[in-house]
């Protein structure tokens, strides 16, 4: 299949995506397998420094603390494999979990007032938009379920009562006596 059979993408990064997938066809084997060693290398290393931040909160699998007692630590070098202790007591040192920062006072107060402006600044309907999404967030279960149950009740009763103007009114004359053989 060649170039001309698809029709040239219009977005930009599909563009960039194409001429980069045409350069690596193009490439001899020799210069694909540099490329492709480099970037193992560089994950390797991302990897090593990632284990290196979480030194403190992690160790790797100990003999002693196996209950078998089979020698389990060449095996566990070649995978690079990291086991979480119990004693871990700084959590935002675990690898892949976002670290909480600590806001000062000033940012918090900023933060307030910027939340102040932007609250000012709404509708009536965006304001109580927010304020429904705060109070079913802060509901129980008990209590969201309650709600559902009557939202339910009342569409059943208004299901089942009719207008005074509506024309499916119960016609007193009607005999429900059925004289069907």
């Amino acid at each position: 299949m060649t170039s001309n059979d698809i029709p040239p993408p219009t977005d930009p990064f599909e563009q960039r995506r194409q001429r980069d997938r045409d350069r690596y066809a193009q490439m001899p084997t020799q210069q694909k397998e540099e490329l492709l060693k480099k970037r193992r290398e560089k994950y390797q290393q991302n990897k090593v420094a990632a284990v290196k931040v979480g030194v403190e909160c992690h160790q790797l699998l100990d003999l002693d603390m196996a209950s078998n007692g089979e020698n389990i630590a060449p095996k566990m070098h070649q995978s690079n494999n990291i086991v979480k202790t119990p004693l871990c007591k700084n959590e935002s040192l675990v690898i892949g979990k976002k670290q909480r920062q600590e806001l000062t006072d000033e940012q918090i107060e900023s933060r307030r007032a910027r939340d102040r402006a932007r609250y000012a600044n709404m509708t009536p309907k965006q304001r109580q938009a927010i304020r429904d999404r705060q109070n079913a967030r802060n509901m129980k279960p008990e209590q969201k379920q309650a709600k559902r149950d009557s939202y339910k009740a009342r569409r059943e009763m208004r299901r089942n009562t009719l207008h005074k103007d509506s024309i499916a009114m119960v016609n007193p004359f009607y005999n429900q006596m059925d004289d069907s053989p």
